[in-house]
């Protein structure tokens, strides 16, 4: 009975949407307010509370700036600027921009006849429709756009989406900016075209959420809550906030990131007057990270005021060894709209750049060897070891000091010891969820992949992790069974991983293509031997690997310039490695567990912000590490401080203590937590210091402009350097050549269609 009025809701708000009556328009948006207010109540904001007054405004122009301004004379700008709001720039992750893909077709028929067969083949009737009335096409990309849904048409398996993943397609390197599968094939940010650009909202647009409706799923939302969260204290898109929509396909030294980078951090400084705070969440932290370190950025350092690295994969993730081998089986993150599974991914993995730097890095191994961390690696081990004494139950109290005692040496300040009593909490022995624990593995002593002979008749025993640990000199990734194989690399054992696909998903592509391929104006067959070869497999990994390794300026994750708030979750059971048949590794094999966010695992995170607190200490520096721990049973003891060097935040996971659905509060999800918007709301509000360039600022916001579309254009140029586009570009139909757009366009076909998402959204809670 629930379902069913709450179905008759929704057809309810459609058929009063077409209505147009005023009086329920009015309900709406009072229903808008109540939201706005339950949700900044929540996340304990004020609305416009980045703005004074007017008056007030006045007041602090006049007595702290020098500067007499009337009543009338003030905007909005002006008042954030007399606030004591930073301005913000956001950095997405992997998977987490709606993409557009550019396609001239009539070029790529004619010049690029190869890559035009396999588009065809992997997109079917999605692209190029029909030869014979050949266009320009653009098309919203996206895992959950209209190349994204496995249950429709040409986009079965998200082939079309995956193919397009790639972007190595010649055996010389490339520049990471221009290094793409065609000349004829573009991919840009939705907001990145002349059709989008007007809507972009300075880079935001394409990050607030990766599917068309914020109704689906909270894993779909990325920046979305964030961006609201801005917008109702404050914030102006383009004057005090603004986002990098990251071709995520590519390295994260990739020149748009690079130039766009710049121009926010330069043009959002000189808008306001106050340095800027970056906020990147998953893989978008490799693309920040590299912008900072980067020589080229040093000028740029005096106008951050700090870094807060959500769930960031510095290391790598364990997960993508798992996904190069045999795919991610799990990747289905909108009910079932979403079919990615290992046919669509094997496609992606081939030659996705962004899937080789998310690797496992080597950085730990080469530490472990390293004379001058030899006391940090002493002191990690220490207390790895202490936490698993404790969890057995077997750790005399004496033994529980001595080991303490290293670890505190360098981290006391960032962590309560063990030996303190706020840490006694023995309502958990066998998870990641005890209080004041870092749940990490030691990556210095134990492999992430065990090879074994005879796999399947193995027993439990056998598949212990502590068993293999310092059994060989190159463990880090790969560890062989009683010294019966060569030493093998990481890169080596990646190759392994066919590019295969199950046999009913090929035979449904060739039967498809058969029947379109005189549509595609095409009278020669594709052969099994064009897609399937592990010899072309192994050669574009290995040709990326080599080439990350060339550009990337990471490598040994030096410590930023800048003060940096780490933001990570050790409390969730997170896959960091796995046993192997030695003589088939495509199979599935056991996996092992440690403690982090349930896609980064704390080794990659957590790990990295020790190492640079390590690195502050040892060379001493001056830039400040925060480490704030998300769903953390400590939230009471270390609440938000900004002079603290640690932070617990709560979640809504973690409710009289103790952990419920802990999987609602992943590595994707907790963009969305009230918790983690309350610690950021109070990281962006609290610049009291008055500088020249803020009061050069606060005159030159006299002058309104419109800063919006200034950083639209800009962007857009950036996008593509040889544009020219002015602010004067006539509004363009941007649902041309769009599928999903032209479906939702009819009002009828658009009802249909939330009835349809409606029904799924009830069946998953069912």
């Amino acid at each position: 009975m629930k379902n069913v009025l709450l179905l008759f809701l929704l057809l309810f708000t459609i058929n009063t949407q077409k209505s147009g009556n005023s009086n329920l328009k009015d309900i709406n948006i009072t229903n808008q307010k109540m939201q706005k207010k339950e949700f900044l109540y929540l996340v304990g904001a004020k609305e416009n509370e980045c703005l004074p007054s007017v008056e007030n405004t006045v007041n602090i122009l006049k007595e702290k700036y020098g500067i007499t301004v009337e009543k009338n004379k003030v905007n909005k700008n002006m008042r954030f600027i007399a606030g004591n709001c930073n301005p913000v720039i956001l950095i997405p992750g992997l998977f987490s921009v709606r993409l557009r893909a550019q396609i001239d077709c009539k070029n790529l028929f004619e010049k690029e006849k190869d890559i035009y067969k396999k588009l065809k083949f992997f997109c079917l009737s999605d692209v190029c429709p029909n030869i014979q009335n050949i266009q320009d096409l653009e098309y919203f990309f996206s895992l959950s756009g209209a190349f994204g849904f496995g249950t429709g048409g040409g986009n079965k398996y998200n082939a079309c989406f995956s193919y397009l993943m790639n972007v190595f397609n010649k055996e010389e390197d490339c520049a990471s900016n221009t290094c793409t599968i065609s000349d004829y094939i573009n991919i840009m940010f939705d907001g990145g075209t002349e059709k989008t650009y007007k809507k972009s909202n300075c880079g935001t647009s394409s990050i607030d959420n990766i599917a068309y409706a914020k109704l689906l799923s909270k894993s779909t939302n990325v920046f979305g809550e964030i961006l609201d969260l801005l917008e109702d204290i404050g914030y102006n898109y383009g004057f005090s906030m603004g986002g990098i929509p990251n071709d995520f396909r590519k390295f994260a030294t990739n020149e748009f990131s690079k130039n766009a980078f710049r121009f926010l951090v330069e043009s959002l400084y000189k808008n306001t007057g106050k340095k800027v705070i970056v906020v990147a969440h998953s893989y978008g932290n490799l693309v920040t990270l590299n912008n900072l370190v980067s020589n080229e950025n040093q000028d740029l350092i005096p106008k951050i005021k700090k870094y807060v690295a959500i769930a960031p994969p510095f290391a790598g993730s364990s997960k993508l060894t798992n996904g190069y081998l045999h795919g991610l089986k799990y990747f289905n993150y909108i009910f079932d709209l979403i079919e990615y599974n290992s046919f669509g991914q094997s496609l992606a993995f081939k030659s996705s750049p962004t899937l080789t730097e998310l690797r496992p890095s080597p950085i730990f191994y080469n530490i472990n060897k390293s004379s001058k961390y030899k006391e940090f690696v002493n002191a990690i081990n220490d207390r790895i070891s202490l936490e698993e004494c404790i969890r057995e139950g077997n750790c005399a109290e004496d033994t529980i000091k001595k080991k303490s005692e290293n670890f505190d040496n360098y981290f006391s300040s960032y962590f309560p010891s063990l030996n303190n009593n706020i840490c006694q909490d023995n309502s958990y022995k066998n998870n990641y969820q005890r209080k004041c624990f870092l749940n990490l593995f030691n990556i210095f002593q134990c492999p992430m992949v065990v090879l074994l002979n005879d796999f399947s008749k193995k027993n439990s025993t056998d598949m212990v992790i502590n068993k293999y640990c310092n059994l060989e000199e190159d463990n880090l990734y790969y560890a062989k069974e009683i010294d019966e194989e060569k030493k093998k690399s990481v890169d080596e054992l990646l190759t392994k991983g066919k590019y295969t696909y199950g046999l009913k998903e090929m035979d449904y592509f060739f039967n498809k293509y058969k029947e379109k391929k005189k549509d595609y104006g095409l009278d020669e067959d594709i052969e099994l031997s064009d897609f399937e070869t592990e010899e072309e497999f192994r050669k574009q990994n290995l040709l990326q690997i080599e080439y990350q390794k060339q550009i990337s300026l990471i490598k040994d994750l030096p410590i930023p310039p800048v003060d940096v708030d780490l933001v990570y979750t050790s409390a969730i059971e997170t896959q960091t490695g796995e046993f192997l048949d030695k003589d088939n590794v495509i199979n599935q094999g056991k996996n092992f567990y440690s403690g982090g966010d349930g896609t980064v695992s704390t080794w990659s995170s957590l790990l990295v912000g020790l190492k640079w607190i390590y690195d502050k200490k040892t060379n001493n520096l001056n830039q400040n590490i925060k480490l704030v721990e998300f769903c953390s049973k400590l939230q009471n003891d270390f609440p938000y401080n900004e002079t603290n060097n640690f932070v617990g935040l709560g979640c809504s996971c973690l409710k009289n203590n103790n952990y419920k659905d802990i999987d609602e509060c992943e590595h994707q999800s907790m963009l969305s937590d009230t918790n983690l918007l309350s610690y950021l709301k109070n990281v962006f509000s609290n610049d009291v210091n008055i500088t020249q360039d803020r009061i050069n600022a606060a005159n030159q916001s006299l002058n309104e402009k419109n800063y919006e579309e200034i950083c639209n254009v800009k962007l857009l140029n950036l996008v593509n350097p040889n544009n020219s586009t002015d602010l004067n570009l006539d509004d363009n139909d941007d649902d041309n050549g769009d599928p999903i757009k032209r479906f939702m366009s009819n009002s009828y076909l658009k009802t249909i269609n939330l009835i349809f998402i409606f029904i799924q959204i009830l069946i998953y809670f069912k």
